[in-house]
């Protein structure tokens, strides 16, 4: 998962490990952060450009008709998995953590409408 590097993140990434890929300009790292504390979240990484929206207006062709992602669910099989990283993801996104016996992440289009 990918978040935009905004002041707001700060704090949740002050560990973190940095990386600088060749594509990216000088001074542009990434933060990525570490999963030794918490191994059954997602890869999460702070991208070097700020909070600047990309917005794609090209238009959207899916064959099943769906054109705008609404939610992004992690199922995670840990009892105890809220972090302030977790906790700040649900607040600002729409990204949800839940309890699962096995790890999944459920996409959802168009606010779950069917087509």
């Amino acid at each position: 998962m990918s978040l935009a590097h905004t002041e707001d993140l700060n704090e949740l990434f002050l560990d973190s490990i940095t990386d600088q890929p060749m594509y990216s300009p000088d001074g542009k790292t990434f933060g990525i952060l570490s999963h030794e504390a918490e191994p059954y979240l997602p890869w999460i990484c702070r991208v070097p450009w700020g909070d600047q929206k990309r917005i794609n207006e090209e238009p959207v062709d899916h064959p099943a008709g769906v054109q705008k992602l609404t939610k992004i669910t992690y199922g995670i099989p840990e009892t105890a998995f809220q972090t302030p990283l977790t906790n700040f993801l649900e607040r600002n996104s729409m990204v949800v953590f839940e309890p699962s016996d096995q790890h999944r992440l459920t996409l959802e289009f168009d606010n779950g409408k069917q087509g």
